[in-house]
């Protein structure tokens, strides 16, 4: 399916944030799984880009092409645009587009897969609710390409309908052309200029994009003003309007013939990414008479009346009511962001006030420490921005059902870094709702997570521009160097901020570890890790451990790698060398559970069976086995039974991170609290993961 976009190569402006073709769906499902920009600045090919389902952070040097890729993934919608010299120069792109080898609709700069999760199909067109990938491409030229399950999708023919608007656009300028020769014979150069114009009018209408009619209306009414800037006589007026009217018309049967059609439906429950840079806009102040005729003319008095529940009808309503009356109901509607507010911030307790001074509607800010009361405008730069980002997520969140995708660039710059943290709190609370899905550049260590190194994308410029990678899952000496240079992390700390490093061997050790050691945290048992003197990630199995060891005490960091037990892990052992001491930087299971074990064996058998339910049931449905048919044996290792059922079942591999995957949402669950064999197991997995931190924190003197 392609979506026509007009062709002014280099007169091209960047118009983000806008919706998107016909309007965005208000809420769109899907989720953005993967993206790969090419042809754009630095990047002339980025690689496939993974994204988190809540939230992925982009850490690169300045100048490594982070704002880039974030601006072109924006292109999702068809109504961002882009120039023709933001195609690299270092490619052969450039030169074959100037010289005519390429054609502008050749030059691919984003290909961005979203998935459908079942929860998403209810949500889709008809005849795409079993759709599982939707496909977005898009090319120099402004046009974008859908493809669902790998099939290209047409939008519906319009062609006569087309037809017949290009007809009218001619009539009309052809009245128009009469009238400027007749009307301004004694000035041939004023009548050249008028039909110079007219003809430019008339270009713009004919390559305007039908198919929105927010632009259609904006060339209708531009050809309108031509129309009424000749003194033309009352028969060639009503001529034009008659023509107008009818293009009018024609416009209004391609969008309803569009609406209709399946494939543009589809496109529209696409979500658009919204970038949104390092700077927000902050108001204090609107006229009252502005709001109450449109309150989304100011950011944030838009995102206020979201959040408070502010409507206009009711801004017109008290405004000449008793003041009493006006202050009572200003301010209930301000309890809602000062409670958001100080729920969010750790810097200080606030709250905000609005209220109508003259014929402004005012956004007041008070500080409980010290009573002061001003304008949010009179507080610190820091703050103010920390305002408009909080408003505008905070309304996000607000905002109907769905999921919606932001993009943040380079966000808390100006803030201390507990208020950084602050921001990671608020993006990562955010992004756990399913609302949003955000990803973000940055420098600042702080709005680094250290426990979820997996949810970090590296920018490197080279040579051959700008990729993007994931934290590697068997660390090298030089990227990791790299990475802490480019988030600002000391030498002697760990990757990401964090005095000391916790190694596990792969990605389903580590979502285990954070998921126990979270619930040990919200429950308040005493033997969690802390985030502020710990990070976690994975070295990438047992063969890379030396590897690791080695690396990690070269750069200088006070680190422990966490190992299963049995013969390969006695192996590994044999092969340490001087300085990686198995009584210094390891620790086995074995120690824990006192026999071989992995890190399953950690999570008690009924929450792992439970995890297990959750990532299978849908793949195995009616043939979910027993607990006891699939995890008989006490005495091996759980992994080794289920790979063996899985093996024995023609089910293809066991994927133990699928499981881990879903221990989170089985140990916060609420529900099922007072099952005895639940609770056993629960009580089972904290003793054993109390063990393994206090371990790993002795290791490490803490």
């Amino acid at each position: 399916m392609r979506l026509h976009r007009r062709r002014r190569r280099r007169r091209r402006r960047a118009r983000q944030g806008r919706t998107a073709f016909l309007g965005a769906h208000p809420n769109p499902p899907v989720r953005l799984l993967d993206a790969r920009v090419q042809n754009y600045r630095s990047i002339i090919d980025s690689g496939t880009v993974e994204f988190d389902p809540e939230m992925t952070g982009i850490v690169g040097m300045t100048g490594s092409g982070k704002t880039s890729f974030l601006r072109m993934l924006a292109g999702v919608s068809s109504d961002a645009v882009f120039e023709e010299r933001e195609i690299p120069r270092s490619s052969d792109t450039l030169q074959g587009f100037r010289d005519g080898r390429i054609g502008a609709d050749q030059i691919v700069q984003l290909t961005a897969n979203f998935v459908v999760e079942d929860a998403d199909r209810p949500y889709l067109p008809d005849p795409y609710r079993t759709t599982d990938r939707i496909t977005v491409t898009r090319t120099f030229d402004g046009q974008v390409q859908l493809r669902a399950d790998g099939r290209q999708l047409d939008r519906v023919p319009a062609d006569k309908e087309l037809s017949r608007m290009r007809a009218a656009i001619g009539r009309f300028s052809s009245v128009l052309h009469g009238a400027a020769s007749s009307i301004r014979s004694d000035d041939p150069g004023g009548a050249a200029a008028y039909c110079g114009s007219l003809q430019g009018s008339a270009g713009d209408l004919r390559a305007v994009n039908f198919f929105d009619r927010e632009e259609l209306r904006l060339a209708t009414d531009t050809l309108r003003n031509m129309a009424h800037s000749a003194p033309l006589d009352r028969d060639r007026m009503q001529e034009a309007e008659r023509i107008l009217r009818g293009i009018s018309a024609i416009g209004q049967e391609i969008q309803a013939k569009l609406r209709r059609d399946p494939a543009t439906q589809l496109y529209s429950r696409v979500p658009k990414p919204l970038y949104m840079d390092g700077v927000f806009r902050l108001d204090d102040e609107m006229p009252v008479d502005a709001f109450v005729s449109d309150p989304g003319s100011s950011p944030t008095f838009r995102c206020i009346s979201v959040l408070c529940g502010l409507a206009p009808g009711s801004v017109q309503r008290i405004r000449n009511s008793d003041p009493a009356e006006r202050n009572d109901y200003l301010e209930r509607k301000s309890r809602t962001p000062t409670g958001r507010l100080n729920g969010s911030w750790s810097q200080g307790k606030y709250e905000f006030g609005l209220a109508m001074d003259g014929a402004m509607l005012c956004l007041r800010v008070s500080d409980k420490a010290t009573g002061a009361v001003t304008l949010v405008s009179e507080r610190s730069e820091g703050f103010r921005w920390w305002v408009a980002f909080f408003l505008e997520v905070s309304a996000l969140l607000a905002e109907g059902r769905g999921r919606r995708i932001i993009l943040l660039d380079n966000p808390a710059t100006e803030l201390h870094d507990t208020g950084k943290g602050d921001v990671l709190g608020l993006i990562r609370a955010a992004a756990a709702s399913g609302r949003l899905q955000i990803v973000y550049s940055t420098h600042e260590r702080a709005l680094i997570d250290p426990w979820r190194t997996d949810r970090v994308r590296i920018a490197e410029l080279a040579d051959a521009g700008t990729t993007i990678a994931p934290v590697p899952g068997k660390p090298r000496r030089g990227l990791l160097r790299n990475v802490m240079k480019n988030i600002g992390s000391p030498a002697q700390y760990s990757l990401f901020g964090a005095p000391r490093t916790v190694g596990f061997e792969g990605a389903s050790d580590t979502y285990a570890a954070l998921t126990v050691n979270e619930y040990m945290s919200q429950a308040g048992a005493g033997n969690h890790l802390d985030r502020d003197s710990y990070s976690i990630s994975s070295f990438g199995g047992l063969d890379a451990a030396p590897h690791a060891c080695r690396l990690y005490g070269d750069l200088g960091l006070e680190f422990v790698l966490v190992i299963g037990s049995g013969a390969a892990s006695n192996a590994m052992m044999q092969r340490l060398g001087s300085g990686c001491g198995p009584g210094r930087h390891f620790v086995e299971l074995r120690q824990v559970l006192g026999r071989d074990a992995g890190m399953e064996d950690m999570v008690g058998r009924r929450l792992y069976y439970e995890a297990f339910r959750r990532a299978y049931g849908p793949v195995l449905a009616g043939r979910m086995p027993h607990i006891d048919d699939i995890d008989g044996d006490r005495q091996r290792k759980r992994a080794d039974n289920y790979a063996e059922w899985f093996e024995e079942n023609g089910q293809g591999p066991f994927r133990r991170t699928l499981v881990a995957q879903q221990m989170f949402h089985v140990m916060m669950a609420r529900n099922g609290g007072g099952d005895a064999a639940r609770v056993a197991s629960l009580d089972e997995t904290s003793a054993n993961f109390a063990k393994l931190f206090g371990l790993v924190a002795e290791r490490l003197g803490g």
